[in-house]
């Protein structure tokens, strides 16, 4: 299985409208290959230690292998998505890197990937998953944990609110060579009625959108990464997981993510955080 940047979404019917006549394809079917397929577009480079909780993982799918982002919780968890973990036998997670592949690595074995029970590869909905590292990691300037939504306390939609996505990979649609470096844009998180408009039937409660109609978004290999807002405190809030977007080109239609707040019995079930 080859995982791509993003779940990818082709043409229903060639008489509907460019934006209803999308529907969701799952990155297996994918028929265009490319390498480590991971791509923030307008986005800006960032340094070392300005998002310490961003790792790059590679996952071993027996006879082939790819990439994905991923997110500290914990000195010994990774949150990441489920389209990314399914069949994998293995992960390698790099942290504490703005370079790719690179900094201080730990694995997984298959036994401590913990994807959601309800991963639906059709419906794009509970695209989410846990990873537990062999060995914990060990805070520093370079390395910290992101912060979640809170357990209790009144649901926040973050609609209209300035988040950040990071990931590494190539900066539009057609370029061909990714990006060593570590990127990050600033987008506006919008309501799932207006993202519906993009994907009819397909945006649930547990997702959340990001526009892109000033040409910033997320695209293939960003899955798995994080969207996060600063909520004033020391440490980012990840409030979304990099899920799928449009196969008309990574600015074509909203960024889709899991929600994480729809999730957070559940994170905290699976690895106490």
């Amino acid at each position: 299985m080859k995982v791509t940047a993003v779940l990818l979404l082709a043409l229903a019917s060639a008489s509907a409208g460019p934006l209803s006549s999308l529907r969701p394809v799952h990155p297996r079917d994918r028929t265009i290959e490319q390498s480590i397929e991971s791509r923030i577009v307008g986005g800006n480079y960032a340094y070392i230690g300005q998002i310490p909780y961003q790792v790059g993982i590679t996952f071993d799918y027996g006879s082939s292998s790819g990439f994905c982002g991923g997110s500290i919780i914990s000195n010994e968890w990774i949150l990441t998505a489920a389209h990314c973990t399914d069949n994998a036998d293995s992960a390698t997670i790099y942290a504490g890197s703005i370079l790719l592949n690179t900094g201080v690595k730990r694995t997984a074995s298959s036994q401590n990937i913990k994807q959601h029970s309800d991963y639906n590869e059709d419906s794009l909905v509970n695209d989410i998953a846990l990873i537990m590292l062999s060995q914990a990691l060990e805070f520093g300037p370079t390395i910290g944990k992101v912060g979640l939504p809170p357990l209790t306390g009144p649901y926040d939609t973050y609609e209209d609110q300035t988040a950040r996505v990071s990931g590494w990979g190539l900066p539009d649609t057609n370029a061909i060579l990714q990006t060593f470096f570590l990127k990050y844009v600033d987008v506006m998180v919008i309501s799932n009625t207006d993202c519906n408009l993009a994907y009819p039937g397909f945006i649930k409660p547990s997702h959340l959108c990001t526009a892109t109609n000033t040409g910033k978004g997320t695209c293939y290999g960003d899955s798995g990464g994080p969207l996060t807002v600063d909520n004033g405190s020391t440490e980012d809030t990840q409030i979304g997981i990099v899920s799928f977007g449009s196969y008309l080109g990574c600015t074509a239609a909203p960024s889709a993510y899991t929600r994480v707040s729809a999730y957070q019995d559940w994170i905290y079930e699976k690895s106490g955080v």
